[in-house]
């Protein structure tokens, strides 16, 4: 999971395909993620706001195993997320991605 931009959409290149009338977003609650400080290598758990995933709640320091069973933290312009998602579709393999 990462959070994108949405330039995508602004611009035109993203179409918006359909709504579902089914989505209830309480059932989706925003999980918890991990990321790993590339410097000092520490490992720490972030949580988001529900409702406004740019505002981080809390950081707070986790183990390598609670991190590795946690969503990594991520960041990605809309370029990026179009060329990994194209690559998932095709079969290919992408680094950091199943």
């Amino acid at each position: 999971m990462k959070m994108f931009s949405g330039l995508g959409f602004k611009n035109g290149t993203w179409l918006i395909i359909g709504v579902d009338d089914m989505w209830v977003r309480e059932n989706w609650p925003m999980p918890a993620f991990a990321r790993q400080d590339a410097v000092s290598g520490a490992f720490q758990k972030i949580r988001y706001d529900d409702h406004d995933p740019r505002k981080t709640l809390y950081e707070s320091p986790c183990s390598r195993d609670e991190a590795l069973k946690l969503p990594r933290d991520g960041l990605s312009g809309y370029g990026a997320v179009e060329l990994v998602l194209t690559a998932l579709i095709n079969g290919e393999p992408v680094y950091g991605h199943s």
